[in-house]
């Protein structure tokens, strides 16, 4: 299946339930009364990529798994959910949660949402999914939040590399803008100190 390129302006939310590799890109959601893309379980080797999703009632992207409300057997795993905008939800911007496994979270980035939630958030019962790349920014509760346990990163049972955020639940999923600028400051001063030892053989070489 492939749900590509709609615009959705105050209306409900895209619900998957039972998909296999399937497209769900570069589509439009603002001001959507529930979640912007709302799985109830079942995905599988499912791409959710490119879409900008704004200012809705609940969460951005909401991966869960509800086999009393949706006709479904299998949480969601495999799945890749790249390169999206998700700003101004009320509840969270990216949700992983229920038992999602293996999946992959890429180059999204996250701003501005959260009543009660964060920016990006692996919920207790999730494992073995990858967060990279991707930038979290001005989220009320974390920008990055990890509640789970195990031999990740953190002490987590999911792996974060690379993220970019301001917050964070516990250390080490995501660092701050500051930090590269903090790279550079350090690589100038060293420059700086290489020129100082140059002019110093210069003084040498004149006597």
């Amino acid at each position: 299946m492939r749900i590509e390129q709609n615009s959705s302006i105050k209306d409900a939310s895209i619900i998957l339930t039972n998909l296999t590799d399937s497209r769900i890109n570069n589509n439009v959601s603002v001001q959507s009364s529930g979640s912007g893309i709302f799985s109830g379980g079942g995905l599988n080797g499912v791409e959710i990529s490119g879409n900008s999703l704004r200012d809705g009632a609940f969460t951005g992207i909401n991966l869960r798994y509800l086999p009393g409300a949706y006709p479904v057997t299998t949480t969601n795993t495999n799945n890749l959910i790249q390169n999206n905008e998700v700003s101004g939800f009320g509840d969270g911007g990216i949700r992983i949660r229920d038992e999602s496994n293996n999946n992959r979270i890429e180059d999204n980035r996250v701003s501005d949402n959260g009543g009660t939630d964060n920016g990006i958030s692996l919920e207790e019962t999730t494992f073995n999914n990858l967060i990279t790349n991707n930038e979290a920014k001005d989220n009320r509760l974390f920008d990055c939040s990890d509640r789970t346990s195990g031999s990740g990163t953190a002490g987590t049972a999911n792996t974060w590399t690379n993220n970019v955020g301001e917050t964070q639940n516990r250390p080490g999923l995501c660092r701050g803008d500051d930090d590269d600028d903090d790279d550079d400051d350090d690589d100038k001063d060293k420059d700086k100190d290489k020129d100082k030892d140059k002019d110093k053989d210069k003084d040498k070489d004149k006597d």
